[in-house]
């Protein structure tokens, strides 16, 4: 049985060369259907039931890896991202862009910008 130290090197090993590569293993791409029972309704129904897909591990981890290092290059390197731009970002919540959104709707209603011209 592997430790823990050697896992995290052969996963090490793995991902490198699938990077170095340009590589993503098929096996990692494959979905698990399962169907989970919603309360309260008949289990002989379709409706019955909620699908979801269940991701491969390794596969799931790899693309986290790739995603941080993505990330973080951008950040270093550029190309620079909007400010407006929120999704995918560190520290930028979905409430941030809700605020961002209020503030220059109130900033161009005050500006006379918006509103009854009759």
């Amino acid at each position: 049985m592997l430790n823990l130290a050697d896992l995290g090197n052969r996963l090490r090993q793995l991902f490198t060369s699938c990077l170095r590569c340009a590589k993503f293993p098929t096996a990692w791409k494959e979905a698990r259907l399962v169907l989970l029972k919603k309360e309260g309704r008949a289990a002989d129904s379709p409706s019955a039931y909620h699908p979801i897909c269940l991701l491969d591990e390794i596969g799931k981890l790899f693309e986290r890896i790739v995603a941080t290092r993505l990330s973080g290059h951008l950040l270093r390197v550029g190309p620079d991202l909007a400010d407006s731009q929120f999704g995918f970002r560190r520290e930028r919540s979905t409430v941030d862009a809700i605020m961002r959104v209020r503030s220059l709707s109130e900033q161009t209603v005050s500006q006379g910008g918006v509103g009854d011209k009759s």
